[in-house]
């Protein structure tokens, strides 16, 4: 039997250790009777679910994955962590020697990602100046310098950062490679724990080091190399998440006051997150707020707490835990909810609804209170009826099945 024969009548064949196997190695739920475990497994087939990696697995993906990272075009370079154990300047004495990288650098690195979404947030992170928020906060500490050695084309920034929503824990290593010469990055790099992890927006921190020295302001048009004529736009930088901006006040007085925003403010999140769970700023920006999905747990446990005030809140609020995303039942709602908009917006249209538009959307934020919002599903208008929200549910327990009262 061929797993990838998609016939559900396959796997209504295999027995019921062989179903629960195929679903173990992909990390996903192995109980409940033989119907329900047939249906898992076509649709984790369906949906081509991978199978997860052993600890050792993953551990040899990210070390090579690492070595990768030491291998320049012009030859491989010697570990900054392990090889490069002494020599590396301060950063006083060392600025005056790091390489003239440009903001085109920094943008034609975020730019090469494989990763096409982390290559958009990274860029977008960048363009709005939230490089710029972790240097002012000082959430960047002293950068160090490494030439490597005189016959190498290539030398090491190096620095500890401090995680932007977890200040209280131990600060990330971030080192970039960059080309003695022309400036250009070659790759970057930032080590948490024992983790081997792809580098983020602290590496493009670095560059406003660079301008504390010189006297330069991150929204100027400059190239000190050339005098270029430039375009510049203007508008709303994206406000920090909930998290970073509590890790920038002393009480929650501080915090509450910070939580209040600008419509300009409201509407950039609004514009910034739309597509909700297929873009990383949309769970960026939920963090920390008590959303929809969170009222009925925030309310029943305010109940707690006025019994007893020693209840811990804070998992509650700031432990937002992003969820597996090939979990089936997540992947088939995400697969379905266009497809039933589409068919809200048919059915609406059937019945004769005037000038109807129904819209996807963002995270909305109350101005007031930031500390709140909801991510509706869409939003719907007519000249007829007036405007509303949409909430779209696609339950993988009635899939291929038509929605009644007795199903739902």
């Amino acid at each position: 039997m061929s797993e990838n024969d998609t016939s559900i009548d396959t796997f209504k064949r295999w027995t019921v250790p062989v179903l629960q196997q195929y679903l173990r190695i992909r990390g996903l739920r192995t109980s409940g009777k033989k119907e329900e475990l047939v249906a898992l497994v076509y649709s984790a087939n369906l949906m081509k679910i991978k199978q997860v990696l052993t600890p050792a697995e993953e551990r040899k993906l990210k070390a090579d994955q690492y070595c990768d990272k030491l291998k320049a075009p012009k030859g491989i370079v010697p570990d900054p962590l392990i090889d490069l154990t002494s020599g590396w300047i301060t950063e006083s004495k060392g600025v005056s020697m790091w390489p003239p990288t440009m903001y085109y650098y920094i943008a034609t690195f975020l730019q090469k990602k494989e990763d096409r979404s982390l290559s958009y947030r990274l860029m977008k992170d960048y363009k709005e100046g939230k490089a710029y928020s972790y240097f002012t906060f000082g959430w960047l500490r002293e950068v160090c310098y490494h030439h490597i050695d005189n016959n190498s084309p290539y030398c090491f920034l190096k620095a500890e950062c401090t995680a932007s929503q977890r200040i209280n824990d131990v600060p990330h290593t971030t080192w970039v490679l960059l080309e003695k010469v022309s400036g250009e990055i070659q790759t970057a790099y930032w080590k948490l724990s024992d983790a081997l992890l792809p580098a983020c927006q602290n590496a493009a921190v670095f560059q406003y080091i660079h301008h504390n020295y010189t006297h330069y302001e991150p929204s100027e048009d400059f190239n000190v190399l050339s005098t270029e004529t430039v375009t510049t736009t203007e508008g709303t930088i994206l406000p920090l998440s909930l998290p970073e901006t509590a890790g920038n006040c002393h009480d929650h007085n501080e915090l509450l006051e910070k939580l209040k925003y600008t419509d300009a403010d409201r509407e950039k999140i609004l514009q910034e997150t739309r597509g909700q769970s297929e873009n990383t700023e949309w769970f960026n920006q939920r963090k920390g707020r008590i959303t929809c999905s969170r009222m009925h747990s925030v309310f029943t446990k305010s109940e707690t707490l006025k019994k007893n005030n020693a209840v811990n809140t804070e998992s509650l609020i700031l432990g937002y835990k992003e969820k597996n995303s090939n979990i089936p039942a997540l992947k088939y709602g995400r697969i379905m909810e266009p497809v039933a908009r589409r068919k809200y917006k048919c059915i609406l249209l059937q019945r004769k609804h005037q000038d109807l538009k129904v819209k996807e959307t963002g995270l909305y934020i109350d101005t007031k209170k930031g500390y709140l919002g909801s991510s509706p599903d869409g939003m719907v208008e007519c000249s007829c009826c007036g405007s509303g929200m949409l909430e779209v549910k696609c339950p993988l327990s009635i899939a291929h099945t038509i929605p009644s009262h007795v199903n739902t």
